[in-house]
């Protein structure tokens, strides 16, 4: 069979006729996947990565019995319209491993799993499918079956992409590609996809700050955005105090505001804001980012002592949740760093805290450290703000000489939660802060 006969076998239309709604799914090249597609950046990521991290962020879940997803690179044939075969270069692949090095990948098969359901997926296998026998399937947000098919990877030869689509108005919730007993794992390429309604991805700086301080230093926050697309993103950024109002932050090169909107800016380039540090008053609250696609955000906190950065430490944004898992540590007598503080340098750790609502949610401390006995519940207004060091939200019974501890976090609503460690109320780092989206 000729590569053209080849191709032209992908294209695929299944019918299933035990669906009532008649809902079909389309199996077939590439180049029909609809213009209004998503594609996933994943040039930041080395190899062996587990790709869990950027693909949750999308709202997406890779599973496998028995298995785990990692990102590999593999030396691919691209064909082109009508069709022409490009020259070779590496792509990224998703690849569907065994958890143990020792056993196969037979009979696992690669699952995405779609929070917010999709119309059309593309994709391309790898080079280890040669001869393999591939089946795909695809069912809605109930688990009912929207299609299926079964094809055969043509030996020495590479799939051209395939795309597959759905015109059931649900979407599609879960895909399974799978190799059944082949021993080699299913990678994919994944080259785009189409949501059946846009969603909106929100995170959160949980804290920002600027201006003079009471030592006479000044304070001054550095963010930065990147997209996690291979194309551009769209979105809001808004800044607000800790009563939930709007802040109007005075922003370096920009009129002080509490909102900035952001059109098609180019996912490959660093988005950066800097509040100016000759801001009169000291400010602070929190950033909400709600985007088209995922970002990733980071803020670096810096104090300057005669235009000198004299301390810095920077705090990663994060979703929100209901369920967070912090670290916590406080000594009384760590030793200082070089600067402003005194030989013996009070370590602590401070904890902000953002209400994702717009009604009131109270926060309750679980604490895990020898002896600690925590506060009364922390409530936070709509929308609002608070910051605390972990001594003033729970005592420990003796703590004349320190501790090492976490903190588990339940609220009656969304919260965001920043942690940042301090010596002597400078920050110096931050630490792990796990926030468990809904």
């Amino acid at each position: 069979m000729n590569s053209i006969a080849k191709l032209l076998r992908l294209t695929l239309l299944i019918v299933l006729s035990a669906i009532p709604l008649h809902a079909q799914l389309l199996v077939r090249e590439h180049q029909s996947l609809p213009r209004d597609r998503q594609n996933i950046d994943l040039s930041h990521y080395r190899i062996g990565s587990d790709v869990g991290t950027v693909m949750k962020a999308w709202g997406i879940r890779m599973t496998g019995p028995g298995s785990r997803v990692v990102l590999r690179y593999v030396r691919e044939h691209i064909y082109a319209p009508p069709p022409v075969m490009l020259p070779p270069h590496d792509v990224p692949v998703f690849s569907n491993e065994p958890a143990l090095e020792s056993e196969d990948s037979s009979n696992r098969p690669l699952v995405f799993q779609f929070e917010n359901p999709i119309r059309a997926f593309g994709f391309s296998p790898a080079d280890g499918a040669e001869g393999v026998t591939m089946s795909i399937r695809a069912y809605d947000a109930t688990g009912k079956l929207l299609g299926e098919s079964s094809m055969e990877q043509p030996d020495e030869e590479l799939w051209q992409g395939i795309s597959v689509t759905t015109s059931a108005e649900e979407g599609i919730s879960t895909l399974v590609i799978d190799y059944g007993d082949a021993p080699q794992p299913e990678q994919v390429w994944l080259r785009a996809f189409e949501f059946i309604e846009d969603p909106t991805f929100e995170i959160f700086i949980p804290q920002v700050a600027a201006g003079p301080l009471p030592t006479g230093e000044r304070l001054q926050t550095e963010m930065t955005f990147l997209g996690l697309s291979d194309t551009t993103w769209s979105g809001t950024i808004d800044f607000f105090d800790s009563n939930g109002e709007p802040l109007a932050l005075d922003l370096v090169g920009r009129r002080p505001t509490s909102h900035l909107e952001i059109t098609r800016f180019v996912s490959e380039f660093l988005f950066w804001l800097r509040t100016n540090s000759e801001t009169p008053v000291l400010e602070s609250g929190y950033a909400r980012i709600r985007s088209d696609v995922p970002l990733t955000a980071n803020a670096s906190f810096r104090i300057l002592s005669e235009d000198r950065i004299v301390a810095q430490a920077g705090i990663a944004a994060t979703p929100s949740g209901r369920r967070a898992l912090v670290s916590v540590q406080f000594d009384p007598g760590a030793p200082g760093l070089v600067g402003p503080t005194t030989p013996q340098a009070v370590t602590n750790t401070g904890l902000a805290f953002v209400n994702a609502s717009d009604e009131e949610v109270s926060v309750h401390f679980g604490i895990h450290v020898p002896g600690g006995i925590a506060s009364p519940s922390l409530i936070l207004p709509p929308r609002g703000h608070s910051s605390a060091f972990a001594t003033e939200l729970f005592e420990v019974s003796d703590d004349d000489n320190g501790y090492t501890g976490s903190v588990s976090i339940t609220a009656s609503g969304p919260i965001a939660v920043g942690v940042l460690q301090t010596t002597d109320g400078w920050v110096d780092s931050s630490l792990p802060a796990a926030v468990f989206p809904e």
